[in-house]
C-alpha cells in the first residue's frame, strides 16, 4: 500500500463530494431559473467547505472563461467590463489585473511590478491614501497612474490604479467636426498629439508614413484656423473648457416627457450622469440613489405624492448603470455624483440612499454643502453577518458567490445574465419577490418599470456590481465611521425587507446614536408603494 508523503495533507473524501456536488450544479445554473436557484442555494450550503481547495477553484477558473476562451485566455486578464486606462495591483505593488490598453502602454503583464516604491501599509484615519507614481510608457513619456487603496479593516488590501491621460469628450469631438470639419483621422491625430505623442510615434502607431501625419496636422491647422500645432493646441484646449462651461441644466420637464432618460455632461471630458427628473421643478429637491436591484425610476404613485408635496424629485443613475460613466473608487463615484448636484444646481437636498447605495450616500454628504440631510432606506448599517439575515435564501448565496472570488463573481453574473437573456429579466424579480406578497404585487402592477431597471441591471459594469455587493454587505469601517461622523442622518427600514431585520438595525441605530424607524410597511418597495410615509418622515 502506497503512503502519503509526509507532510502533505490528505484530500479529505468528504469535501472531495462536496465540491463534485457543487460544480455539478454550478455546471446547470445557466439552463433554467430554477437550476440557478438550487445552484445559489448549494453555494451558501457547500463552498465554506471547498472554496478554499486549489482543485475547485481551477476548475472554476475554466467554467467562468468563455467557451472558446478556456485554453487561450491568462488567469488574471482583466475584465472586459474594466475602464480601459486602469490597472489593478496587490500589496507590494504588482499586477493583479490589468486591461489589455495599459498593459500594451507600459509593456506590463500580471505579476509585474508597477513601482518600487510601493510597499504594504496600514490605512490613515481620515485620509484616502491615494497618491501618484509614475512609470514610462513604451513611447518614452513618464505617465503619471493615480492609485486608490482598497481599505478593509483599517489594512490597506491592494490599489486600483488609473493613468493620466488627455481625452477628447465626444462633445468635443462632435464640436470640432461639426464646426471645423475635422475629420475622425484628424481628430485621433489631435488627441495623440495632446497625449504627448511626437509626430514619428504617431505615425508609428497609426501605420501611416510621417509625411502623412503632416499631412493631416497642416489640414487640422488651417481648418481650426491656427499657424501652428501648438496654437491648435492651445484652441483645442481652451474649446474643451467652453464646451464643460456650456452645459446648462435642464430644470423643467413636461409632463409628457417626465419618463424621458436624460443626460448631463459634467465638467471633466468623458463623464457624464444619466438621470430623470419630477415633481416640482423649484420645490424641495429629493435625490434617489438607487440600489443595485431596485429603485431605479419611480412609481406612478410616487411621482403624483411628489408633486402635492411640492417635491423636485431627481433619479440620477448611479456610476457603472446606464450611460453614467464608471469610475475607479466609490470616493470618485461621490465626487462624480455630487458635481452633477451642482451642474443641477440644487442646494438644500435631502439625499436617500437605497440599501447597497447607503455607502455612497454617506460619502455624498461627507465632502458636499449642497446635501442638507441623508435617509437610509433598508440599510443594515453596522449590523454583523448582515448575509446570514438575507432572504430568500438562494439570493444570500448568490451575494456570497459574489463576494469568495472574482471567478465566482464572474460565474454568478454570467449566469443570472444568462437566465435573463433567456427567459427574460422579470423571471429575476419574480424569483426574489416570491415570498414577499407586497413586492410580487408591485412587480406586477408595475412590469413596465421592472422590465427597464432590468435592463439597468443586466448590462451594469460588472466592477461597479461587486464594489456594490462589497461596500453594502462586508465589514465596512469607512461606512461605520461615517455614520457616526455625517448628520443629519436618519434611517428608515421596512418593517420586514427580507434581510436584516428592525430590530437588529433598531440597535444598531441606537449604538451609533442614529435617529431611526421602522416604518409600518413590509418589502423592499415600500417607498414606492407608499410615497406618503416615505415624504412625511423626510419632510418633517
Amino acid at each position: 500500500m502506497a503512503s502519503r508523503d509526509e507532510g502533505v495533507e490528505p484530500f479529505p473524501e468528504s469535501r472531495a463530494e462536496a465540491a463534485l456536488e457543487l460544480l455539478r450544479s454550478l455546471t446547470h445554473a445557466g439552463e433554467d431559473p430554477e437550476k440557478f436557484v438550487q445552484a445559489c442555494r448549494d453555494w451558501a450550503r457547500l463552498s465554506d467547505e471547498v472554496e478554499a481547495l486549489p482543485e475547485f477553484q481551477s476548475v472554476l477558473s475554466m467554467l467562468t472563461a468563455e467557451p472558446n476562451e478556456r485554453d487561450a485566455r491568462p488567469v488574471g486578464e482583466p475584465s472586459e467590463t474594466a475602464p480601459a486606462d486602469t490597472l489593478v495591483l496587490d500589496t507590494k505593488g504588482r499586477v493583479s489585473s490589468i486591461t489589455k490598453d495599459v498593459a500594451n502602454q507600459f509593456d506590463l503583464r500580471v505579476g509585474d511590478v508597477l513601482h518600487p516604491s510601493i510597499k504594504p501599509s496600514l490605512a490613515t484615519e481620515g485620509s484616502e491614501n491615494d497618491f501618484l507614481v509614475e512609470r514610462v510608457d513604451r513611447s518614452g513619456i513618464s505617465r503619471q497612474i493615480k492609485l486608490y487603496p482598497k481599505i478593509r479593516d483599517g489594512l490597506v488590501t491592494g490599489y486600483t490604479g488609473q493613468v493620466f491621460l488627455y481625452r477628447v469628450s465626444p462633445a468635443l469631438r462632435a464640436h470640432l467636426a461639426r464646426h471645423f470639419t475635422l475629420t475622425a483621422s484628424e481628430i485621433d491625430i489631435l488627441e495623440l498629439v495632446l497625449r504627448r505623442h511626437r509626430l514619428d510615434q504617431i505615425a508609428d502607431l497609426r501605420g501611416i508614413k510621417l509625411n502623412t501625419v503632416r499631412t493631416h496636422v497642416s489640414r487640422l491647422n488651417n481648418k481650426l484656423g491656427c499657424h501652428s500645432l501648438i496654437e491648435s493646441i492651445a484652441l483645442t484646449v481652451e474649446l474643451s473648457h467652453a464646451l464643460r462651461r456650456r452645459n446648462e441644466p435642464l430644470h423643467v420637464l413636461t409632463k409628457e416627457d417626465e419618463h424621458a432618460s436624460r443626460q448631463i455632461t459634467l465638467t471633466q471630458d468623458d463623464q457624464c450622469v444619466e438621470y430623470r427628473r419630477y415633481g416640482s421643478a423649484k420645490g424641495h429637491a429629493v435625490v434617489v440613489l438607487h440600489s443595485l436591484e431596485y429603485g431605479y425610476l419611480p412609481s406612478d404613485e410616487m411621482i403624483a405624492e411628489a408633486r402635492k408635496a411640492g417635491v423636485n424629485l431627481v433619479f440620477p443613475l448611479r456610476p457603472g448603470f446606464g450611460a453614467t460613466t464608471p469610475t475607479s473608487s466609490i470616493q470618485d463615484s461621490a465626487r462624480l455624483l455630487n458635481e452633477f448636484i451642482r451642474l443641477l444646481d440644487l442646494k438644500n437636498i435631502t439625499l436617500i440612499g437605497q440599501s447597497t447605495s447607503s455607502p455612497l450616500a454617506l460619502e455624498m454628504q461627507s465632502i458636499s454643502l449642497n446635501i442638507a440631510n441623508t435617509v437610509l432606506v433598508n440599510y443594515g448599517l453596522d449590523v454583523a453577518d448582515k448575509l446570514s439575515a438575507i432572504e430568500p435564501k438562494w439570493l444570500s448565496g448568490l451575494l456570497r458567490m459574489g463576494l469568495s472570488s472574482r471567478a465566482s463573481f464572474s460565474f454568478g453574473a454570467r449566469s443570472l445574465r444568462s437566465i435573463s437573456e433567456t427567459f427574460g429579466g422579470m423571471r429575476f424579480y419574480r424569483m426574489m419577490y416570491r415570498n414577499q406578497e407586497t413586492d410580487l404585487a408591485f412587480l406586477e402592477d408595475n412590469t413596465r418599470i421592472f422590465e427597464t431597471i432590468s435592463d439597468y441591471l443586466y448590462t451594469a459594469d460588472l466592477t461597479h456590481i461587486r464594489r456594490d455587493i462589497e461596500t453594502a454587505f462586508l465589514d465596512n469601517p469607512r461606512a461605520t465611521s461615517l455614520l457616526s461622523r455625517v448628520s443629519p442622518l436618519m434611517v428608515l427600514n421596512s418593517s420586514d425587507q427580507q434581510g436584516v431585520g428592525p430590530e437588529a438595525s433598531q440597535a444598531a441605530a441606537e449604538r451609533l446614536g442614529l435617529d431611526f424607524r421602522a416604518v409600518e410597511h413590509p418589502g423592499r418597495n415600500w417607498m414606492f408603494q407608499h410615497p406618503k410615509t416615505l415624504f412625511r418622515e423626510i419632510m418633517a
